[in-house]
C-alpha cells in the first residue's frame, strides 16, 4: 500500500489494524503526525506579514477559511492560501496543471478533505 502525504496518516491508521494481505505500506510526503502538522502550519501563517495575518483573522473570525467553508470565491484568501502553498506545500512554479486542479476542486468542494 502506497500513502501519500495526507494518504499516508490514512494507510498508517488503515495498517494499525493489521488488515489481512497487507504485506508492506510506504509513506510519501506523509506528515508524521497531524498534531504536528497543525503545528507547523499555525507556525507558517504566524511567520506571515501583519497585514495577511489579520486577513486570515477576518475570515476565520466569519467562518470562511477553507479548512471549514464548503465554498469560498474570495480572491484575497485564495491568494493567501495560494502563497502559503507555494511555500511549504509545492514549489515547482508554475504549478503542475494536476495540484492545480486538484487544489481548485478541494476548495470548491471540500467533501473529500473534511471526511478525511
Amino acid at each position: 500500500m502506497l500513502g501519500s502525504s495526507w494518504g499516508g496518516m490514512l494507510g498508517s491508521r488503515y495498517a494499525s489494524t493489521q488488515p489481512r494481505g497487507l504485506k508492506k505500506v510506504i509513506f510519501a510526503n506523509s506528515p508524521a503526525s497531524k498534531a504536528r502538522s497543525m503545528k507547523n502550519n499555525a507556525k507558517y501563517v504566524e511567520a506571515l506579514p501583519e497585514a495577511k495575518k489579520e486577513i486570515l483573522k477576518k475570515y476565520e473570525e466569519a467562518g470562511t477559511t477553507a479548512e471549514n467553508a464548503t465554498e469560498t470565491k474570495d480572491e484575497e484568501l485564495l491568494a493567501i492560501q495560494a502563497e502559503l502553498i507555494r511555500k511549504h506545500v509545492c514549489r515547482i512554479d508554475p504549478f503542475l496543471d494536476d495540484l492545480r486542479r486538484s487544489i481548485e476542486s478541494s476548495l470548491k468542494d471540500r467533501t473529500v478533505v473534511d471526511a478525511m
